[in-house]
C-alpha cells in the first residue's frame, strides 16, 4: 500500500505523480520505486502510456485511489491517442496498458511519422503559478501532447527541460518538475497574427480530445464527413473523389511548410491523401486535427455528423395534399449529376408525392424548392382530376392550388385521357409536346455512328485526355460505356501521369554517409562519461535514424558491417571499463583495495565470473600491483 502516494493536481501527469511520490520516498535505488509502485523493477518510466497499471491500482485501492480505467483516462495521454480509434481498438490498448503489453505498437505511433516530444515542456507562467498556490511546479499532460507547442492559458511558448523520456541510459528514473524547472523565467509570448491563432486553435482542439469523452464516429463516417466539407470547398467532388491539386495547394496556403516542420509532422502530400482516402490504418490523432482546423470543423459537427440536404423529416411540398408543408419525410435517397461535382436529393412522401432537388442547401428556405417531380402521386391526381371539370375555376386558379405551371397542369391532364377542352373555356389546345421522334434506327448503325463519333472527337484532339474527351461528347461516351465497353477501352487515349517522377534515393551514397555518421558516434561514445554500451539501438539513436537503420538495413551493407564492428558484447563492455578506470588509476597515482576497482568498473559478479573478463581484471591488477609497490590489501 502507497500510503505516502501524492494527490494529484489539476491536469498532472502519472509520471509527474509517481516522480513526486519517489522524491517524497527519497529511494536511493530507484528500482526500488518502481517495485513499490509496479510490483516489478523492469519497468521503463514513460510518460504518455505507461504499462502495467493495474497493479499500480492495487496498491492504491485500499486509499480510496483511481481505477486503472481511471489511471488512464484521467492521468495518461491515452483519450488523445486513442480518441479517432474505433471501440474494439481502445479496447486492446487499454488491455495492454494495463498488464504488460505494446500500446504504442497497437495505436500505430511508431509508423505515423509524427515526431513525439522527447523530453518533458512545462509553461513558465504555469510553474511560477503552481509554486505559489501548491508550493511546487508539476508536469501537465496537454504540455506533453505532438503538436501543442504553446500554454493554451498564458500564449506562451512551451520550453524544453532536461527530462529526456525514457532517458537513454537510466530508464528507472522519475524527476520531477520542480526538480529541474528553474524559478523565475520570464516566458516568451507568442507574436500575434496568425501563427499564434494557428497554434492556440491546434491547443484548444488537443485540449479537447484529451479531456472530454471520445467522439465515437465510425472511421467511414469521420472520412464522409470530411469528404462533404472538402466538396462544399470544390476541393472533392460530392461522390468522394479528391480534388488532390487544389487541395495541397489550399493546404499549403493554410499551413506554411515552416510551420508544419515546426509541429514534427512529415510532408502532408505524404499522410493527406492516406487519411481522406479509403484508409488501411489508423491516422494519428494530430493529422485529424489539422485537418479539422483546415475544414472548421468542431467536434459538435463531427458528432452529429453531416448531410448535403440537412437532417430530417423535409416538408412534402403536394399542394393537392392536406399535410402540405409538413415534415412527413424521414428519408431522402442522395445521388449525383453527371460531373459528381453536386448531390441530388429525392424526397418521396407517403402521398405518392416525389420530388428533386440539387444540393446542397445553403439556408432553411432551400428545403421548400421543387428542381423536378419525380411522381405526381394518386392524391395529386386525383384533386386534378376532380377541379379538371369544374368550370368555376379557370386554369390559372387550378394551377395555383395545384402548385404547378399552366403547361404542366394541362400535360398531365392529358396524360390522364381529360378532354382538352374544360368547361366554360373557349377553347382547348393541345400541349405542344415533343415532335414524333425519327425512325427507329438499328442498333448496328447506332453502334457505328457513336464509334465514327467518338473517333472523329479524338483524331480533333489528339492530345486529349480521357475526361476532356468525355466532356466533348458525353451522350457518346455514355452509350459506348453501356452498350459497347470493350471497343471503347480499346480505343482510350493513353494515360499521361501528371505527377512528376520522383528522384531515386541513392541508397549507397547514403550507406557511406551514414557508416561514416556511425563510426563517428561510437568514437565520441567510447569517451562519454558515464560509460555508454556502444549497442545498434544506441548508435542509431545517436545519429538520429533509428527507423531508417531498423527498416532499411537491408539497402545499407556498410551500415550493416559497421554495427557488427562497433557494438559491443556484455563481456567487451566490462572490459573497457577496466581498461578506463585502470588507465585513470595509473595516470593519477590512486591506490585502492581490489574490490574498489570492480566497483568503480561496475563489475557485478555475474560478468566478473566471465573467464574473458576475470582476464582482464586479474591484469589490471597486475598493473596496479606493479605500479605501487605497497598496494592496499
Amino acid at each position: 500500500m502507497l500510503t505516502q502516494f501524492s494527490i494529484p493536481y489539476p491536469d498532472e501527469l502519472l509520471y509527474s505523480l509517481c516522480a513526486r511520490y519517489a522524491r517524497l520516498m527519497g529511494h536511493g535505488n530507484r528500482k526500488l520505486t518502481m517495485e513499490h509502485l509496479f510490483g516489478r523493477t523492469t519497468v521503463t518510466a514513460v510518460f504518455d502510456l505507461p504499462i502495467h497499471l493495474s497493479t499500480l491500482a492495487e496498491h492504491l485501492a485500499p486509499l480510496g485511489g483511481p481505477t486503472a480505467s481511471e489511471l488512464i483516462d484521467q492521468f495518461t495521454l491515452f483519450p488523445y491517442h486513442a480518441g479517432f480509434h474505433p471501440p474494439e481498438r481502445r479496447a486492446q490498448v487499454r488491455a495492454a496498458m494495463c498488464g504488460d503489453g505494446h500500446p504504442h505498437w497497437l495505436l500505430g505511433l511508431i509508423s505515423s511519422g509524427v515526431q513525439t516530444p522527447n523530453r518533458l515542456r512545462s509553461c513558465p507562467v504555469c510553474a511560477d503559478q503552481e509554486r505559489h498556490q501548491y508550493g511546487e511546479a508539476y508536469w501537465h499532460r496537454l504540455h506533453q501532447l505532438p503538436g501543442v507547442l504553446i500554454c493554451e492559458k498564458h500564449a506562451v511558448w512551451l520550453e524544453d527541460s532536461p527530462v529526456v523520456v525514457p532517458a537513454p541510459v537510466t530508464r528507472h528514473a522519475f524527476l520531477t518538475a520542480e526538480e529541474v524547472v528553474p524559478h523565475g523565467i520570464q516566458g516568451r509570448a507568442v507574436p500575434q497574427g496568425t501563427e499564434l491563432d494557428f497554434l492556440m486553435d491546434l491547443a484548444l482542439r488537443s485540449c479537447a480530445l484529451l479531456n472530454e469523452s471520445p467522439l465515437d464516429v465510425p472511421p467511414p463516417a469521420l472520412r464522409g464527413q470530411y469528404l462533404y466539407a472538402l466538396a462544399t470547398l470544390s476541393l472533392a467532388t460530392f461522390s468522394g473523389r479528391l480534388r488532390l491539386g487544389s487541395l495541397q495547394e489550399a493546404f499549403s496556403a493554410f499551413f506554411p511548410a515552416p510551420l508544419l516542420g515546426q509541429l514534427g509532422l512529415p510532408p502532408a502530400e505524404v499522410w493527406l491523401p492516406r487519411l481522406l482516402r479509403r484508409p488501411r490504418s489508423a491516422s494519428h490523432s494530430l493529422f485529424h486535427l489539422m485537418v479539422q482546423a483546415f475544414l472548421h470543423l468542431d467536434r459538435e459537427q463531427l458528432r452529429a455528423g453531416v448531410h448535403p440536404f440537412g437532417y430530417g423529416p423535409w416538408p412534402c411540398l403536394n399542394k393537392a395534399a392536406p399535410h402540405h408543408g409538413q415534415p412527413l419525410i424521414s428519408t431522402v435517397e442522395v445521388s449525383y449529376t453527371l460531373n459528381a461535382r453536386e448531390p441530388i436529393g429525392t424526397f418521396a412522401c407517403s402521398c405518392g408525392f416525389a420530388y428533386r432537388r440539387v444540393g446542397p442547401d445553403h439556408a432553411p428556405e432551400d428545403a421548400l424548392r421543387i428542381d423536378r417531380v419525380a411522381s405526381y402521386g394518386g392524391v395529386w391526381l386525383a384533386a386534378l382530376r376532380r377541379a379538371w371539370p369544374d368550370a368555376t375555376l379557370s386554369l390559372r386558379e387550378l394551377s395555383r392550388q395545384l402548385g404547378f405551371d399552366p403547361q404542366i397542369v394541362r400535360a398531365q391532364a392529358v396524360k390522364l385521357g381529360l378532354s382538352v377542352k374544360r368547361p366554360g373555356s373557349r377553347g382547348g389546345k393541345v400541349p405542344v409536346g415533343r415532335p414524333a421522334p425519327p425512325q427507329e434506327e438499328t442498333f448496328s448503325k447506332r453502334k457505328q455512328r457513336h464509334r465514327a463519333a467518338w473517333q472523329r472527337v479524338r483524331r480533333d484532339h489528339p492530345d486529349g485526355s480521357a475526361r476532356g474527351l468525355r466532356n466533348l461528347v458525353p451522350a457518346t461516351y455514355i452509350w459506348l460505356y453501356r452498350h459497347d465497353r470493350t471497343w471503347l477501352v480499346n480505343h482510350m487515349p493513353v494515360h499521361q501521369s501528371s505527377q512528376a517522377e520522383q528522384p531515386r534515393i541513392d541508397w549507397a551514397q547514403r550507406d557511406a554517409a551514414l557508416s561514416r555518421h556511425l563510426r563517428q558516434a561510437a568514437l565520441a561514445l567510447r569517451s562519454a562519461v558515464p560509460f555508454v554500451r556502444l549497442t545498434p539501438g544506441r548508435l542509431a539513436r545517436e545519429i538520429g535514424q533509428a527507423t531508417l537503420l531498423a527498416r532499411r538495413l537491408d539497402k545499407l551493407p556498410k551500415c550493416r558491417r559497421a554495427l557488427t564492428t562497433l557494438c559491443e558484447t556484455r563481456e567487451a563492455f566490462a572490459l573497457r571499463r577496466i581498461q578506463r578506470v585502470t588507465a585513470g588509476l595509473l595516470e593519477s597515482g590512486t591506490r585502492l583495495p581490489r574490490w574498489r576497482l570492480a566497483r568503480l568498473a561496475g563489475l557485478r559478479p555475474d560478468v566478473l565470473a566471465q573467464p574473458s573478463v576475470a582476464q582482464g581484471f586479474e591484469q589490471a591488477w597486475a598493473a596496479l600491483e606493479a605500479r605501487f609497490e605497497a598496494p592496499a590489501a
